[in-house]
């Protein structure tokens, strides 16, 4: 999953560095965290969709990640449509 999202980030209430942090709190199994103590949004969470490719989309990252994977293998868009089970609206965003 890391691979699929930038390494580093920034808070976008006091612009210092987040770290990727696991959560239990949704489906992807991470957030971004403020790590700037001396800042009122200490330990703000942000989705991990937020601030990546993934933003806007509300299909399950792993589905995403199998209509790409399916896209890198030159499949039709209707063949991925049918594969994935992915809308075609979805794999025409992507």
């Amino acid at each position: 999953m890391r691979n699929l999202i930038n390494a580093q980030e920034i808070c976008e209430f006091c612009h210092y560095e987040v770290s990727l942090k696991k959560t239990k709190n949704n489906k992807e199994g991470y957030n971004w965290r403020c790590i700037n103590k001396r800042y009122p949004h200490f330990k703000t969470t942000q989705s991990i969709r937020n601030l990546s490719f993934f933003k806007g989309i509300k299909t399950s990252i792993k589905k995403i990640v199998l209509c790409l994977l399916l896209y890198s293998t030159l499949s039709r868009k209707k063949d991925i449509v049918q594969q994935s089970g992915c809308s075609k609206n979805l794999v025409l965003k992507i």
